[in-house]
């Protein structure tokens, strides 16, 4: 570039060269130059902005293969909830989307920092040309109307005749060179407004435009980097409580956010290719838009670059405009002083003349410093770091957010299907009573069961009630071996003394009779009926129906067989 004042980033020449494919031509490549209003400049931004769009449909087809194997041949997995690899590879890809979100909400901010600059420059150089436009007007009503009107009355009066003639003749020729001086000061001023109409560009429509659709770019990105968030937060709540539920949902989800990160990707590198080519050389596309305008091209490239020696194009205007000015103010000096003596009444008129005169030259100045190079020229840079600074800046770190916010919803939707699948649902236990019959439901182990059961029952017999505490510690498989069995009488008159000797026979206990047909124990006064039988027709497990008889109960212990190697008196 030819401007000393501006340089492109880094950034800007790296997007810059990208290569412009042109399908159409069989992917030959094209030329970068800023150009939008070409059809090829145009297909070569969209083939960059299409390949993210691309990759989407590519993933939904590797998406739509892995569930179809899944569904086909993994439909009984192994190893279920045993998924900590799954889980901290969940984690680990929410930690990395949730920070790629933070840097996008950071771009989102600088982009819109630049974007504000923007718009601020826009405006401010029309403000600029609004006030030249204005002090111009100005100028030229005053000169034109006011000052001629009052040169005019004033010629009326100096054509009073009066003793002297050479000073009359000498007033009226000062006063009609005054008018001359002041007509030709307003041409000159008025063609510095009728070069400056030439810019045919409404920039207060511009920014006005730029602010409002920048207000929606911000806002659509906050909510998309808010469901994004949201998202991942789903994940997280689902690895924590392990969730087939919420993965799931998660996994939908992260479906739709995926179409979402992809497409928009395209758009965003569609508009930052676009950006940098625009930054790379601004000064030649604003001079091939300006070619075929009346503006002249040196008033473009003044503005543009604004070199210290450089040449305003409106500086002849305004010097001349400021020449018959001095020679209108040194004339109005030399009608005060013949006036005075001869036309008294005519000293009003030039004390008005001489107001407005000073009024003109001090708006004159004021255009010819808002003419000046310096104050649009400031806007001009303004306006472009704003956009190939900040903008291009906050664009890029949106991009890192989008494509990695894309890898990571594609590994989490095919991690958290993978964990989804290992998972099990967790069975629902409902709440009973304690006094239930059929309480409680045997699930693995029933010794444990049995003992609530016998517990709680307070009528039937101790023997059958009061289970060992060691017999309760044993193993789920003793557990479900053990019998409640009476065995023969087998002991001799001297042991059965003796055994009556070493322990205290118990009360009688009342004959228990089991009925096999209804599973039930009936207690001989019929106090109580006491089921036996499960909710399946049979009886508790571990449980073997016995009759046990009151009065061998005395001389014979009972004892309970666990397994075939332990054995336990009463």
């Amino acid at each position: 570039m030819e401007n000393n004042n501006y340089t492109a980033t880094w950034l800007a020449e790296w997007f810059h060269d990208w290569p412009r494919i042109l399908i159409s031509q069989g992917f030959q490549e094209s030329n970068s130059t800023f150009f939008p209003d070409s059809y090829d400049y145009l297909e070569a931004l969209t083939f960059w902005a299409a390949l993210p769009v691309a990759w989407l449909f590519l993933s939904f087809v590797l998406f739509l293969i892995y569930f179809c194997c899944w569904c086909c041949c993994c439909r009984n997995p192994k190893g279920k909830r045993k998924i900590p690899g799954h889980k901290c590879m969940l984690v680990f890809c929410t930690v990395v989307c949730l920070g790629a979100i933070g840097v996008g909400l950071y771009g989102n901010q600088v982009m819109t920092d630049g974007v504000k600059d923007f718009a601020g420059a826009a405006e401010d150089a029309n403000n600029t040309l609004v006030d030249v436009e204005t002090q111009v007007t100005i100028i030229d009503r005053t000169l034109s109307d006011d000052l001629t009107q009052s040169l005019e009355d004033l010629q009326g009066i100096y054509e009073t005749p009066i003793s002297n003639e050479t000073v009359q003749e000498k007033l009226l020729q000062v006063t009609a060179d005054m008018i001359k001086e002041v007509e030709q000061a307003a041409n000159s001023v008025v063609k510095v407004k009728q070069d400056l109409d030439k810019i045919d560009v409404d920039l207060a429509e511009i920014s006005d435009m730029t602010e409002h659709y920048e207000f929606l770019r911000w806002l659509i990105t906050i909510i998309v980097l808010g469901w994004e968030v949201i998202v991942c937060v789903l994940v997280f709540i689902g690895v924590c409580k392990t969730s087939r539920c919420i993965l799931f949902m998660a996994a939908v989800l992260g479906l739709v956010t995926l179409i979402i990160c992809w497409t928009t990707l395209g758009a965003k590198l569609f508009l930052a290719l676009a950006i940098s080519d625009f930054c790379v050389t601004p000064d030649i596309y604003i001079l091939d838009q300006t070619a075929d305008k009346p503006l002249d091209e040196d008033v473009m490239k003044y503005y543009l670059y604004c070199y210290p020696d450089s040449y305003s194009p409106f500086e002849e205007s305004l010097v001349n405009g400021q020449i018959n000015l001095d020679m209108a103010q040194a004339n109005l000096k030399k009608l005060n002083k013949w006036s005075n003596p001869y036309y008294p009444t005519a000293m009003s008129k030039i004390h008005v003349i001489d107001r407005d005169l000073n009024q003109t030259e001090a708006a004159l100045q004021e255009v010819t410093s808002l003419v000046a190079c310096e104050v649009l020229h400031d806007d001009y840079m303004q306006a472009l770091n704003g956009l190939c600074y900040e903008v291009l800046n906050g664009l890029t770190f949106l991009l890192l957010c989008t494509g990695v916010c894309g890898v990571m919803f594609s590994v989490l939707i095919l991690v958290g299907s993978c964990a989804w699948r290992k998972l099990v649902n967790k069975k629902d236990y409902y709440k009973v009573e304690k006094t239930d019959p059929y309480f409680p439901k045997p699930q693995e182990s029933s010794a444990p069961y049995l003992e609530a059961y016998y517990s709680t029952n307070t009528t039937m017999p101790a023997i059958l009630r009061s289970p060992d505490p060691e017999i309760s510690s044993q193993s789920s498989a003793d557990r479900r071996s053990a019998e409640i069995i009476s065995r023969p009488n087998r002991f001799t008159d001297s042991q059965i003394h003796h055994h009556h000797h070493q322990q205290p026979p118990p009360p009688p206990q009342p004959q228990l009779q089991y009925h096999q047909h209804h599973g039930q124990i009936h207690m001989p006064n019929g106090e109580q009926s006491l089921p036996l039988m499960g909710p399946r027709g049979s009886p508790p497990p571990a449980y073997h129906p016995v009759t046990v008889d009151h009065e061998q109960e005395a001389s014979i212990p009972l004892r309970l067989h666990y397994g075939s190697s332990r054995q336990t008196d009463f």
